[in-house]
């Protein structure tokens, strides 16, 4: 996969900063331009990952990046998946990540919980919502 450029492996470092500045706008602008090149090249769309323990933003900065994020993402073929490290999120900064993202995975007990937020206004119109990310979830699956 990834000699066929189905999967890239790419340092937060080379993308996420520009010098030693957080730079959110360059962060968003690298995706939308990977999900483009990806439709191009026949795919369904875009899967990322990003691991937020190691980017160095304050944190106000980054949750206004996820925010700017997911408005620019939920009309789009892109599918993200953010990770966050409980062991150094304050409890305020928990809540914040939930409201900030449609859905969030948190482990309890031995299972993992699915929390919805930020959805649309109506759940009438959540098939509709969604109907872009379907081809890139796949079947839906069950966490543990």
């Amino acid at each position: 996969m990834l000699k066929e450029g189905r999967i890239q492996i790419q340092n937060f470092a080379d993308w996420h900063v520009n010098g030693t500045e957080f730079n959110a706008d360059k962060i968003i602008a690298h995706w939308l331009s990977d999900e483009e090149k990806a439709l191009r090249d026949g795919y369904a769309g875009l899967r990322v990952s990003a691991n937020a323990e190691v980017m160095t933003p304050a944190w106000g900065d980054l949750m206004a990046y996820e925010k700017a994020a997911h408005a620019h993402f939920q009309s789009r073929r892109i599918l993200a998946l953010c990770a966050y490290g409980r062991d150094n999120c304050q409890a305020s900064h928990v809540f914040e990540v939930i409201r900030t993202h449609l859905f969030t995975l948190c482990p309890r007990d031995d299972l993992w919980e699915m929390l919805e937020a930020n959805l649309p206004a109506s759940r009438d119109h959540l098939d509709d919502f969604l109907e872009p990310h379907n081809a890139l979830a796949g079947p839906p699956q069950k966490f543990k």
